[in-house]
């Protein structure tokens, strides 16, 4: 049986860059990411409602648990941003249901905290890219995104799995 591959996924909220800004989707490699992440981080278009503590730590604390507590995946970097999140992991299995199941779960609870049950919270789609070389390089690039403007290092930052203060909880796994 193959190893299942690590990938380096980037959610977003929806409503965020306007359509006619986004990058083709003929850029498959990283400057997608790149294109992407730099438009996001200038919070152009769209709700910023992962920059409030409370949705955040919903977040943050559903990405966690489905890693450690349900085991879905293995979870080696991330971040949450503003208006999306950044992470590198490895599915525990070849299907996709795992990742689903946490961005559902997550967007459920930061609905309901908001008071918008029932409304989009994530962009349909998902950026995701295969990671064949040099993990430790993206890990490095997730970890230190808050530092373009949000933090002085990567450990100030509490949204990341460098400087997380959360540990994951039952709660956080519906």
């Amino acid at each position: 049986m193959d190893a299942v591959p690590s990938l380096f996924v980037t959610w977003r909220l929806h409503g965020t860059l306007p359509l006619r800004r986004s990058p083709p989707r003929a850029l498959a490699d990283g400057r997608q990411f790149v294109s992407i992440d730099r438009l996001l981080d200038r919070e152009v278009a769209g709700p910023t409602w992962l920059r409030r503590p409370e949705i955040a730590e919903i977040v943050a604390g559903t990405l966690q648990a489905h890693a450690a507590v349900l085991g879905e995946f293995d979870l080696h970097a991330w971040v949450v941003m503003p208006n999306h999140v950044h992470a590198l992991l490895t599915p525990r299995t070849a299907s996709r249901p795992a990742v689903l199941r946490w961005r559902e779960a997550a967007g459920r609870l930061a609905l309901q905290a908001l008071g918008l049950a029932g409304r989009p919270f994530w962009h349909h789609d998902t950026l995701e890219r295969i990671v064949s070389d040099r993990p430790q390089r993206i890990a490095r690039y997730i970890e230190s995104v808050p530092c373009t403007r949000l933090a002085r290092s990567p450990e100030e930052f509490p949204w990341s799995s460098r400087g997380a203060a959360l540990q994951p909880e039952v709660s956080y796994c519906t």
